[in-house]
């Protein structure tokens, strides 16, 4: 059975959402209704304005939609507006009512896809017979209750019967489509949208279902490299259809991750020339300005927007650009006119009310917000907009629990947002990462949410995550310099220099006037040990911008890892006496004096560091390696637990206190220490390898097993993880197990003592005596093999006579 993967959900989501607007709509048609209240929902939906949207559906409900066609109608608005239990309920009545209109069932249907219970909507359209008109959709619909419930073999197969059986219509063939795309199955895909496409019986809701699956399949061409294949295919459809906002929307982002933004908004702005009348495409324009770091006129866009513009949102744009920027006086004075323009919206009004808390006018929110209240007591935003107050006041914990309960309500992005602000504030680091990642998942051109991720990621020393996220941002927001900075950073600290190195050379070439990405390809040069390299590279830096702090920094690091640490001694110090005040060169200092065995100094210079940059411990933990490594354990576990105190989500710094504990003595504080190093940082195999060691020491065998699994599981060829699950096994009687992983070990590392004597000892448990003895004899011959462990070798040799 073929099983969809996670990213092909995610856009059967999307075609989804499609194919119910397309049914719920096309089925209404009840010229009764309240068109009056009818109208206001659309209307608010349009602009985005979901709380002025429930108001309009609560005047419509007392309408009391009593047809088919009428009660169609207001479970589509129910739906559109975020409120599908409350439809499905209304539709189960609707069809115990009117139990011949199949068009209700199919809707049932959708909706409860739509809920995720993919079997009842499998059962509710199965009694769509073959002779009504709405049997080619209810095999649409089986197909993706199917498909949903995770069989995708299945769900092709019903839609291929579709289509034979119904050839004229196009509605199985473009399901089909959107299935085949959301497994990858892309030249599959585009073969049948070109039939599609060819096709000349498609209804209104088809054309526009293919429109919008060709947008899906170019997207996911461009997510595999394919720019000029997504670009040609993209710009054939804005030919087409030159007021087509999605696929503009898609065709900018395919510029610009071709590294054509400047193309983009030329070609956006000459679209929203011809079609001045047209004022969908100002946003667009402005957002293509601001992906490439053209505040200023993206401002100028906005503005010309906002005086064009009869829409309240127009204004709240505007606004929520000063808002970004912190210009408080220019937000709130935006926000203060379009209120006056337009007194009864309340997507305006509640927006207000979060600038205001924004911007700590806590008083003035809660007269706002109280003032919505009595107008909207049962909208969802009340309870956002309280713990947004609360976040601000200092009740930390209040707004975590408010907003823990609101987001199975109002999963939007920025709920997932500030429920991970509170949650950052309250300790909870990894609660918070997840929260601020279902935000970033929810909207990705939302700046704060990469800076608060990247920033916590960071911290941690998680730089596989830091590199994703950055790549993520400088993708989505290539304007913006901050996310390619971080991403070479990244890419820096994962000592990937070759990658590193390339990146630095296009954005230095992107972002011309900025110093950091020549420094940063110094720093990749020096990663891949092309110290004469990057040395160069330095001086030509410093006879462009400049001597800097941080180009002092890079040299000593670079000279001292070159065996130059005279020299390196010497850049430091000197930097430091242009720049007594940079904790980073007396950072850099303090390794130096430290690799040269200098401890005093070298500590001086970390607590000057500290003194300088309180809120950054990284020398404690530069400190607290040298001391462990000789033999200050104490010192050591105090710098580590100093370094805690301000960063408790550091992995690596756990890591290195599970290490000192264990040094001194202190098994249960060491367990400990590996635990917390593992919980924060699930792809670290060391701290679960070290931890299966200590359960071993102290006879928890099977708890030893597990964790050394765990270690083996994030890193498989490991000649040390493979050794301690090997050394387990042989201990738990698992011989064979236990020889062919230290087989393994013992090929990765030969010179690896330790798994060469496990090894022996299981060759001997299985009777390979002989294998045993000469794996023992030759390590008694090494001049290494001394002291305890030779003895564990004469041991063992003693146990084969």
């Amino acid at each position: 059975m073929a099983r969809l993967h996670r990213a092909g959900r995610l856009v059967m989501a999307v075609l989804l959402a499609l194919f119910i607007f397309g049914v719920l709509v096309a089925c209404s048609g009840s010229e009764e209704s309240a068109e009056n209240a009818q109208q206001a929902v659309v209307d608010a939906l349009q602009r985005g304005d979901r709380v002025s949207a429930l108001s309009a559906l609560d005047d419509l409900r007392e309408s009391g939609p009593d047809t088919p066609d009428g009660l169609l109608e207001f479970t589509g608005l129910l739906v559109a507006a975020g409120e599908s239990p409350q439809a499905r309920w209304l539709l189960e009545d609707g069809v115990e009512r009117f139990p011949k209109r199949d068009d209700l069932r199919m809707a049932l249907g959708q909706v409860a896809l739509m809920g995720g219970d993919a079997s009842a909507a499998r059962r509710i359209v199965s009694a769509i017979s073959p002779e009504s008109d709405l049997h080619v959709s209810a095999l649409v619909l089986r197909a993706q209750a199917e498909l949903q419930l995770g069989d995708l073999d299945r769900a092709l197969q019903i839609l291929v019967e579709a289509e034979d059986r119904y050839p004229e219509s196009a509605e199985a063939r473009l399901a089909r489509v959107g299935m085949l795309v959301a497994e990858q199955r892309l030249e599959e895909a585009m073969v049948l949208l070109d039939e599609a496409r060819q096709m000349d019986s498609k209804t209104e809701h088809e054309q526009s279902m293919l429109r919008r699956l060709e947008i899906t399949a170019h997207s996911v061409a461009l997510r595999r490299g394919k720019f000029d294949e997504a670009i040609a295919g993209l710009n054939r459809l804005v030919e087409e259809e030159p007021e087509d906002m999605a696929a503009w929307q898609a065709l900018g982002q395919a510029l610009g991750q071709a590294g054509r933004l400047d193309e983009a908004i030329e070609r956006v702005r000459g679209a929203l020339a011809a079609h001045p009348e047209n004022l969908s495409f100002y946003p667009l324009v402005s957002s293509f300005h601001l992906a490439a770091g053209e505040d200023e006129k993206a401002e100028q866009i906005l503005l010309e927007f906002r005086d064009r513009s009869d829409s309240p949102s127009s204004s709240l744009q505007l606004a929520h650009f000063y808002l970004l920027r912190q210009n408080e006086v220019s937000s709130l004075a935006v926000f203060v006119e379009a209120l006056e323009r337009f007194p009864g919206d309340a997507m305006l009004r509640n927006a207000y009310t979060e600038a205001l808390v924004t911007f700590d006018r806590i008083d003035a929110a809660r007269i706002e917000l109280e003032r919505f209240r009595r107008s909207r007591p049962r909208d969802s935003q009340v309870e956002y907009l309280r713990a947004r107050i609360e976040l601000a006041s200092g009740d930390v914990a209040a707004a975590v629990a408010r907003l823990e309960k609101l987001v199975t309500e109002l999963d939007d992005a920025p709920t997932q947002f500030w429920l991970g602000r509170a949650l950052e504030k309250a300790g909870d680091l990894i609660g918070a990462d997840r929260r601020y990642r279902l935000a970033l998942a929810r909207n990705r051109q939302e700046l704060a949410f990469y800076t608060h991720l990247l920033r916590l990621v960071e911290q941690r020393g998680d730089w596989r995550s830091a590199a994703t996220i950055a790549e993520l941002q400088a993708r989505n927001l290539p304007g913006i310099v901050e996310g390619w900075i971080s991403w070479v950073a990244a890419l820096v600290n994962l000592e990937e220099g070759g990658a590193a190195e390339e990146l630095a050379r296009l954005a230095a070439a992107k972002f011309v006037d900025r110093s950091e990405f020549p420094l940063l390809r110094a720093s990749a040069l020096r990663v891949q040990g092309r110290y004469a390299d990057a040395l160069a590279q330095l001086d030509g830096i410093e006879k462009t911008f400049g001597v800097t702090p941080e180009i002092a920094v890079e040299r000593a690091l670079t000279l001292g890892l070159a065996g130059r640490g005279g020299e390196a001694l010497v850049v430091a110090t000197e930097g430091l006496a242009a720049s007594p005040d940079s904790a980073a060169l007396h950072l850099a200092r303090a390794r130096l004096l430290f690799a040269a065995g200098a401890a005093e100094p070298g500590a001086a210079d970390t607590d000057r560091a500290l003194q300088l940059e309180p809120d950054d411990p990284t020398p404690l933990r530069v400190r607290a390696e040298f001391r462990a490594a000789t033999g200050d354990f104490e010192g050591a576990r105090a710098d580590c637990q100093r370094y805690l105190e301000i960063r408790p989500d550091d992995s690596s710094t756990y890591y290195i206190l599970g290490a000192v504990m264990a040094r001194l003595g202190k098994d249960e504080e060491a367990i400990a220490a590996y635990r917390r190093a593992g919980e924060l940082d699930e792809s670290a195999f060391a701290p679960r390898n070290n931890l299966a060691g200590l359960l071993a020491d102290r006879g928890d065998i099977d708890g030893a097993i597990a964790a050394a699994q765990q270690a083996y599981a994030l890193a498989d060829t490991n000649p040390f993880v493979m050794d301690t699950l090997g050394e387990l096994y042989l201990r738990k009687g698992l011989v064979e197990r236990a020889i062919g992983l230290l087989e393994r070990a013992r090929k990765a590392a030969p010179g690896l003592a330790e798994a060469q004597l496990h090894l022996a000892l299981a060759y001997r448990e299985a009777d390979r005596v002989a294998e045993a003895r000469d794996l023992l004899a030759e390590l008694r011959a090494r001049k290494e093999t001394v002291g305890e462990f030779r003895r564990r070798v004469e041991d063992a040799e003693e146990t084969l006579e």
